[in-house]
């Protein structure tokens, strides 16, 4: 990290993914967040879900200067949703599982942290500790189209960034006692795919974005603008627009 700084005319992002036998970890001489998550975003984040994800984490560490953020920890032979592929057994062998003796992707956790540093912003090299195992970006939303759930301890680690645009039902109600307020989605071939940053993230001359315009839930500093729309309790389906 220190030799990284040599050349740098400004900021530096490290991604560091550790897997850990059935552990998430974190750093021990930094502060650690979370990225916010289980957030309802506009439409418009379809177009550039890059731009919405730069400015979200922007804002993270602006509100928490020097944090090292958690964007993701999960079992790595698994997701929900899948961008996919996940990790297999040889991926677990060639990183190490055939000396260890464990190749079971189901026996390994994924974690994946993100750090943005400048010259005056690196005191030390990052240290390691574990950290208790968390829950955090699942769920459907309630009736109202909420999340709910909130990043939380767990006994098993599934924590990711989500971010969801909801669709009221917009076509005939035929039967005759609709149940309403249940979320889900299409299957197979009418499932809308799993978009992530790309590269756009690292695009940063572009104005950035102003999330107040583009959430529907509030993140430390930001409120969103106007009222939330409301599914009026009308069968409805969730793309999902984005996760890391």
């Amino acid at each position: 990290m220190r030799l990284g700084l040599i050349n740098s005319k400004g900021e530096q992002d490290l991604l560091v993914h550790i897997l850990g036998k059935n552990k998430r970890y974190e750093v021990a001489n930094y502060e650690n967040v979370l990225i916010p998550t289980n957030l309802r975003v506009t439409n418009a984040v379809r177009d550039d879900f890059g731009a919405f994800y730069e400015a979200l984490f922007r804002n993270t560490i602006e509100d928490s200067p020097g944090a090292v953020v958690t964007e993701y920890s999960w079992q790595s032979g698994s997701c929900d949703p899948c961008p996919g592929p996940t990790l297999q057994a040889n991926d677990i062998q060639t990183l190490g599982g055939d000396v260890l003796g464990d190749a079971n992707p189901m026996s390994w956790t994924l974690t994946r942290l993100h750090y943005r540093y400048g010259k005056d912003g690196l005191d030390e090299d990052l240290v390691f500790k574990e950290a208790k195992a968390i829950i955090g970006g699942r769920g459907t939303p309630d009736q109202e189209g909420n999340f709910n759930e909130k990043p939380q301890d767990s006994s098993v680690n599934q924590f990711q960034g989500r971010y969801a645009i909801l669709h009221r039902w917009e076509g005939t109600l035929a039967c005759q006692n609709p149940q309403r307020g249940i979320w889900g989605g299409p299957d197979g071939e009418d499932r809308p795919p799993i978009k992530g940053a790309g590269d756009s993230m690292a695009k940063k001359e572009k104005p950035r974005l102003e999330l107040a315009k583009v959430l529907l839930d509030p993140v430390p500093g930001v409120k969103p603008e106007g009222d939330k729309p409301k599914p009026k309790g009308n069968p409805g389906m969730i793309p999902e627009v984005g996760g890391n």
